[in-house]
C-alpha cells in the first residue's frame, strides 16, 4: 500500500511541477521539443517583460532610436523615432516567449494600418540583452538588431554634481540643487537650471537618450551662473548610465559628460 500523497496522481503532479521548474530554469531549451522549436514556452522567466531598446546609426536613412516593450498579456509596442525630426512610427502586436530562450514579437500594425502579414522578429534573450536572430534585414540593415533594456532614469530629482570635457576639465555648481532634472514617465522634462526653468520631451531607449523641444523662462542669472553650459549639455545629450545610484548623461561623439545624483528629499 503506497503511503498517504505517493499515489499515482501525486507523482504524476511532481513530476509535471519539477518539468516546469526545469523549463523555467532553462528558458524553455530547445532541446525539450527540437521538432518544433517556435513551439510557446508555458513559463516566461522572470525579469523577461520590460523595455528595450538601441541607437541604430545613419547609413542611408537617418538615425533612429529603436525602443520595444514587452508589456503583460503579451502585448507589446515597437517606437522607432528618428533623429531628422521625421514623424515617429509606433508598430503594435504581441510578443511570445518560445522555446530555446527566445522572445518572438508579431507586429500587427501601426497608426492608420493593419499589416495583410504581421512582422515577425525573433531574439535571442539573456542577460537584459534581446539579440535578434529572425529578421527583416532590407528594414533593419546587415548589422544586426540588439535591444538592451532601459536605464531607469525616472523617480528621482536628479541634482547636477559636475559637468566634464574630453580635456579633463570639469564645472562644478557652488549649489547643485540650483541645477536638476526630473525625467518624468509621460516622456516630459522638468529642468532647474539656476534661476531660469524650462521644459522639454525625452525618450530612453536601452542606453540611447534623446531630448528635444526645450523651452527655458529667461530671467538674468549671476555672473558665475552655469545656465550656458548646463543648458547647451543638455542639448547634446546622447547616452546615459545608471552606476551605484548616479546618472551619467554622455553627449554626442565622446565631447563630455554630466553626472548627476538623487536630491536629498529636504532640498
Amino acid at each position: 500500500m503506497s503511503r498517504p500523497g505517493t499515489g499515482p496522481a501525486q507523482r504524476a503532479a511532481v513530476v509535471v511541477v519539477a518539468a516546469l521548474f526545469i523549463m523555467a530554469a532553462a528558458g524553455c531549451v530547445s532541446w525539450f521539443t527540437p521538432e518544433d522549436p517556435d513551439r510557446v514556452c508555458p513559463v516566461v522567466p522572470e525579469g523577461t517583460m520590460g523595455v528595450y531598446g538601441t541607437k541604430l546609426p545613419a547609413a542611408d536613412a537617418a538615425a533612429r532610436l529603436v525602443r520595444l516593450k514587452l508589456a503583460p498579456e503579451n502585448r507589446c509596442e515597437l517606437t522607432t523615432v528618428f533623429l531628422d525630426d521625421t514623424p515617429a512610427v509606433i508598430e503594435t502586436g504581441t510578443w511570445d516567449y518560445i522555446m530555446g530562450r527566445r522572445v518572438r514579437v508579431k507586429l500587427t500594425r501601426r497608426e492608420g494600418a493593419v499589416y495583410e502579414k504581421p512582422s515577425v522578429i525573433i531574439f535571442a534573450a539573456e542577460s537584459g540583452r534581446l539579440t535578434a536572430v529572425r529578421y527583416d534585414r532590407e528594414e533593419w540593415g546587415d548589422e544586426g538588431l540588439i535591444l538592451v533594456r532601459n536605464t531607469t532614469v525616472t523617480g528621482p530629482v536628479w541634482r547636477l554634481m559636475q559637468i566634464r570635457y574630453p580635456d579633463n576639465t570639469a564645472l562644478a555648481p557652488e549649489n547643485p540643487s540650483r541645477y536638476a532634472l526630473i525625467l518624468s514617465q509621460d516622456g516630459t522634462v522638468t529642468v532647474v537650471a539656476d534661476c531660469n526653468r524650462g521644459m522639454a520631451t525625452y525618450l530612453v531607449a536601452g542606453t540611447a537618450l534623446h531630448m528635444k523641444d526645450f523651452a527655458y523662462t529667461r530671467m538674468i542669472c549671476p555672473e558665475n551662473s552655469l545656465f550656458d553650459p548646463y543648458t547647451e549639455a543638455l542639448r547634446e545629450a546622447s547616452a546615459c548610465t545608471l552606476k551605484d545610484g548616479r546618472l551619467t548623461i554622455w553627449f554626442r561623439s565622446d565631447t563630455g559628460s554630466m553626472e548627476f545624483e538623487p536630491a536629498r528629499s529636504d532640498e
